[in-house]
């Protein structure tokens, strides 16, 4: 057997399972992203209002390590509920509408 078509016939069927999801993994990306801004912007008028805690509000790598986790999770979810609704549900339960859902507001 080829492993070159192994390879690209795996290929070629994620492609297809997670071609779905590329628009809500946008949009999830969107709304986290702008929550960290707000995070961000909040923090730096809570520094401005109260300069002793500066040291605690800056930017360190610890959260911005919490937000690329949050994006990855938020990505392996979506890429879970695409092959779910392509392999199991089929199109009768869009898991992909859910999954983005409790993502961007959090239930």
């Amino acid at each position: 057997m080829n492993y070159k078509t192994i390879i690209t016939t795996v290929g070629a069927w994620l492609w297809a399972v997670l071609m779905p999801a590329l628009p809500f993994g946008g949009v999830c990306s969107a709304m986290i992203l702008a929550d960290f801004i707000s995070a961000r912007r909040l923090a730096w008028r809570i520094r401005r209002l109260r300069p002793a805690e500066t040291e605690r509000l800056k930017l360190s790598s610890a959260r911005f390590a919490i937000f690329l986790r949050t994006l990855l999770r938020t990505y392996a979810l979506l890429a879970l509920a695409s092959m779910v609704q392509t392999v199991v549900t089929g199109e009768q339960l869009p898991l992909l509408k859910f999954a983005a859902g409790a993502v961007c507001f959090r239930l």
